[in-house]
């Protein structure tokens, strides 16, 4: 067995003329051709935040540490570099405080708004007589970032930062218990881990649906894999999303070709398969309904960031997967490299000005409709190469041809067909549909009329709910003009077409305007869209339809394919639905 390099207890004082740079990480990083960047960033966090003081523990012990640890034992002793004896191992745990003065008695007095961090920091030596050749961060339960105290002002969260998928953590600081939410870190080590473990872990560990952490040894177990590894395919992924009881849904972001998994019975049992909509379809017919649908579409200009919004704003967790270049030969390929990262919130710019703009200069005819995400003009994203809580600005990966998006791999706790993007066009066509039939309506109402007399630009922002969820929305969704929802209307949703197997999940396409959408962060009705047939005949795209929902107005779709027009209280524009609020928002 390796031997534990034991750390000792430090408390130290970290403010100026401290240095991270020298004090912390060269000090306590080992490996000299170790990967340091993410170990600077957070500590780069930390300062940010106002650390004052460090406190240095040992976490050689900690049981999930020690597995770690035994695989890479186990890899270095098939490479015949070691016996198990003769290496060594040291795992340092450090966190960060925005408060002085912190002793092992006083501990338990800290407020828990000063404790900023904690991370966990491996060195490995495969020999006693070698240099080290792993350090990494093995975990870190970093809460959101946010602003410095004062004197004046406590630490508040950063403006318009909207961090949709987190659980709550607990940390140990010299015996202490801290209960913090937060979105779990972890970097690849290059032997038993890459980045595509690296990201599954913090994505599978970030969501409140998995009930135990998963660990690098569980992920190579589902698969059998042996290190070292050179990278996990889509398959491989897909099959560890499923294995931790979740459902991938694969967006290809390059060409106009999607995937997803399916549920294909076969003699009783469930088969989970991927398969490729335009690769492996028999169905003459069905095919020539995809490319014709396509061809139509042509003019929206599919973007991956409307996609990928649409799941966190939902709340769920994805995977970005995107090329990039061979920093050997800085050479093109028929099979580039690719990095995974995980994705897990967004920030919002209400003052953003090219999604009014572009249309009004390049011509409104090629905008059905104004994506919501136009408005996000960064991804909160966990890179295991960098470090946490990066932004990822949502055009950088159109910069250089060499680095571009390929792939979005969504984390859902349940199984979903419709796309976004399919459900945001979808979605465009039936409102303009109805619409037009408007005025035969015996319900009226100013904003509807307001939108079809002034051909205003819709926004459309699609959204996952349950039935639950979107009962709970409406319910609490107070109108501008104080106006509501009571009981007796939302009792009206049981008449929805939504089957119990199907978990009553669909997806809600939020209307808007852009005033009212960047002003008061709030819409006017919504689009409620069947997310389980995708259409195979023209019968499938009529049962998309669920329901619209307008100012006044409840269009309601009956169990007998009927629809039922209701008139509700709510006559004017009520708040967004949102997962997650910012800490502070303009």
């Amino acid at each position: 067995m390796t031997r534990q390099i034991p750390t000792a207890v430090e408390i130290i004082n970290c403010r100026p003329p401290f240095s991270f740079f020298f004090d912390i990480i060269e000090k306590l990083f080992k490996a000299k051709q170790g990967n340091k960047k993410p170990l600077h960033r957070i500590c780069t966090l930390a300062r940010k935040q106002g650390a004052r003081t460090i406190v240095i523990e040992c976490a050689i012990e900690r049981p999930d540490v020690v597995e770690e640890i035994k695989q890479l034992d186990e890899h270095y002793q098939k490479l015949n570099c070691s016996s198990p004896n003769n290496g060594k191992a040291q795992a340092i745990k450090f966190s960060f405080f925005s408060c002085d003065n912190i002793t092992k008695e006083t501990i338990e007095n800290v407020n828990h708004d000063h404790f900023i961090g904690q991370g966990i920091l491996i060195n490995y030596y495969p020999n006693v007589k070698k240099e080290c050749q792993h350090s990494y961060i093995y975990e870190a339960i970093l809460p959101q970032p946010r602003l410095a105290p004062t004197e004046d002002m406590p630490r508040v969260g950063l403006l318009n930062n909207f961090i949709t998928t987190s659980r709550k953590f607990l940390c140990y600081v010299l015996n202490c218990e801290f209960n913090v939410f937060s979105v779990y870190y972890s970097q690849q080590n290059g032997v038993t881990s890459v980045c595509a473990h690296a990201s599954l872990k913090m994505s599978i560990n970030s969501s409140e649906a998995i009930e135990r952490p998963s660990h690098i040894k569980d992920l190579n177990a589902i698969l059998g894999k042996i290190p070292p590894l050179q990278g996990l395919s889509l398959k491989e992924i897909g099959k560890i999303i499923v294995e931790h009881d979740l459902h991938p849904l694969i967006i290809n972001c390059m060409p106009q070709v999607n995937y997803l998994y399916k549920e294909k019975n076969s003699q009783g049992s469930d088969e989970k398969i991927l398969w490729g909509l335009l690769d492996k379809i028999s169905s003459p017919s069905l095919k020539n309904i995809i490319i014709d649908a396509m061809e139509k579409n042509k003019d929206i200009n599919f973007h991956y960031s409307s996609a990928l919004a649409a799941f966190i704003e939902s709340g769920y967790p994805a995977l970005l997967v995107f090329d990039t270049a061979d920093i050997l030969t800085d050479e093109d390929s028929d099979f580039p490299l690719e990095h995974v990262v995980s994705v897990f919130g967004y920030t919002r710019n209400s003052d953003e000005w090219h999604p009014e703009a572009l249309p009004e200069y390049a011509g409104r005819e090629k905008w059905k409709f104004l994506p919501s995400s136009s408005w996000i003009d960064h991804f909160v994203i966990h890179d295991d190469n960098l470090g946490p809580y990066y932004t990822l600005e949502s055009r950088a990966l159109e910069v250089d041809p060499k680095v571009r998006a390929k792939y979005i791999i969504a984390l859902l706790p349940f199984s979903v067909t419709n796309r976004p993007h399919f459900i945001q066009n979808f979605a465009s066509n039936a409102l303009s549909r109805y619409l037009k039939t408007h005025k035969s309506n015996r319900i009226k109402n100013q904003w509807i009329d307001y939108i079809i007399k002034n051909e205003q630009q819709i926004i459309l922002r699609p959204i996952l709910v349950t039935l639950e969820q979107y009962a709970m929305h409406l319910f609490h969704s107070n109108g501008h003009d104080g106006s509501k929802i009571g009981e007796k209307e939302i009792t009206v949703l049981k008449k929805l077409p939504i089957k119990k197997n199907e978990k009553e999940i669909f997806w809600m396409v939020e209307i808007s305007l852009p005033d009212l959408f960047s002003g008061n962060h709030s819409k006017v009705g919504e689009i409620l869209l069947n997310a389980h047939i995708y259409p195979e005949k023209i019968k499938d795209y009529q049962d998309i339809l669920i329901g619209i929902r307008l100012p006044k107005t409840f269009v309601i779709k009956d169990k007998n394919g009927g629809y039922e027009i209701i008139d509700v209280p709510l006559d004017t524009h009520s708040p967004i639905y949102l997962t997650a609020h910012a800490h502070h928002e303009w």
